[in-house]
């Protein structure tokens, strides 16, 4: 059976170790480095979410690419950055599944939720997991115009508002 190469490509993630609480290491600099590799991503925007006392999360969307301002599209989110973990949108089902049986987050209702990472190791895991997901709606992005001259999709039907049939 021939698989596509997108799918023969596909890194083998690790299982995720589980950490007791002695060994468990400060990981605020290893979740900013994976913030800070996120934002120098192309058609990156960030919008904080409002907490208590500072920003509880913070989201990050694609700008869809636009030949000019006035067919500039809604941006596409990403992922969203809090205290629980990574809620990752975009990845694919394979994806899904091999984060889930590596334990490396939990299934939400259109994502896929990430456990932060807490050492450098963990950081590239979680990094190539939003590249793979930025990667892929990127490609949804550029390749999903709308049609600019009805607007409707190609499969509906089409109604003339006169009587001059």
């Amino acid at each position: 059976m021939a698989t596509t190469a997108s799918a023969s490509s596909r890194p083998v993630l690790p299982h995720r170790a589980r950490v007791t609480g002695e060994s468990k290491q400060n990981s605020i600099p290893v979740r900013l480095a994976l913030a800070a590799r996120i934002a120098e991503l192309p058609g990156i925007a960030t919008v904080d979410v409002p907490g208590d006392a500072s920003p509880a999360a913070v989201e990050i969307h694609l700008q869809r690419p636009a030949s000019s301002l006035r067919d500039q599209l809604a941006p596409i989110l990403l992922c969203r950055i809090d205290q629980a973990g990574i809620d990752v949108h975009g990845l694919d089902d394979r994806d899904h599944h091999q984060l889930l049986s590596r334990r490396w987050g939990r299934l939400g209702a259109s994502y896929v939720q990430l456990w932060l990472p807490r050492d450098n190791e963990e950081l590239e895991v979680c990094w190539s997991v939003v590249r793979r997901a930025y990667a892929r709606l990127l490609d949804i992005a550029t390749n999903s115009q709308p049609d600019r001259i009805s607007g409707w999709p190609k499969d509906r039907p089409r109604f003339s508002r006169t009587s001059l049939q």
